[in-house]
């Protein structure tokens, strides 16, 4: 569990990015936003959404996605200041340990639902995660640890 803090943007009135898109690297997050709104989901159709102030948030995190198979895909998001005020938030992460090898169950797989991701260890991920190519790919970084994409791949489907 951490609490984090964000500050109104450094330009009164015009939105500040404090935080870029991405998927979070756990199993889930739940968050707790309080009075300042900030958070912003990526929905099915592209668009934004907001949940509403003082809400609990669930997000799916990569490596839930990996544990049921692409059964669910990890949550887009990021967080936006466009008030005056300052955003504190409660997040709560489920994180695996470092030696965890992240794969879904074997029941989970069959053959209307091939193997989607190969197993890792988490720390494996989280170093790939953070390295520079990495950082670049986000928030597509699983899909070519995986190998469910090619980075070329990725750079196609952001270029679009």
């Amino acid at each position: 569990m951490r609490i984090a803090h964000y500050g109104p943007p450094k330009t009164p009135g015009q939105p500040a990015n404090a935080m870029a898109v991405h998927t979070d690297m756990t199993f889930t997050s739940i968050l707790c936003q309080h009075e300042e709104e900030g958070l912003e989901i990526l929905s099915k159709d592209g668009s934004w959404i907001t949940p509403s102030r003082n809400s609990l948030t669930f997000l799916v995190g990569d490596e839930l996605s990996v544990l049921c198979n692409g059964r669910l895909e990890p949550t887009i998001h990021r967080v936006t200041m466009r008030g005056n005020g300052h955003r504190y938030v409660t997040n709560y992460s489920s994180v695996p340990k470092n030696e965890t090898v992240v794969q879904p169950p074997e029941e989970l797989v069959d053959t209307e639902h091939p193997l989607l991701f190969k197993p890792f260890y988490h720390s494996d991920y989280l170093r790939f995660l953070f390295s520079q190519e990495g950082i670049k790919l986000i928030p597509n970084a699983l899909k070519v640890f995986s190998g469910i994409i090619t980075a070329a791949e990725e750079g196609k489907a952001e270029a679009n």
